[in-house]
């Protein structure tokens, strides 16, 4: 049968059934876009799966800056992790906002081939 990979997909939205053929985008190891060639049906996970406000990592920075807030100027300025927190997670929008794009049109070039495959022009 060919390469056959188990992936595991958190979302509610699976537009696929066992048997149909479906093509996988990825990053990072992770689905972010599914096609089934079998129905022609697209499903664009970065836009359908909510996004996560808060990360373990967003908590490690804000700790990381408020101390070294803290240490290098004045104890009123432990609040600094505020500020770098809203600008993680700003960063991690405008990401969200480029990859939510570009699989989008991954996607829609994906169909557009596979349509051409399937229905050939006289």
């Amino acid at each position: 049968m060919g390469d056959q990979r188990k992936f595991i997909i958190h979302s509610q939205v699976f537009a696929a059934r066992k048997g149909h053929r479906v093509f996988l985008l990825l990053h990072h190891g992770g689905v972010v876009g599914l096609f089934n060639m079998t129905t022609m049906e697209l499903t664009n996970y970065v836009r359908v799966s909510p996004p996560r406000i808060f990360c373990t990592r967003d908590l490690l920075l804000a700790s990381a800056a408020s101390v070294g807030a803290g240490v290098t100027w004045h104890r009123q300025v432990m609040v600094a992790g505020l500020p770098v927190w809203f600008i993680a997670v700003a960063i991690r929008f405008i990401h969200r906002s480029f990859m939510r794009r570009e699989v989008d049109n991954t996607l829609a070039i994906l169909r557009e081939n596979e349509s051409s495959v399937n229905d050939p022009q006289p």
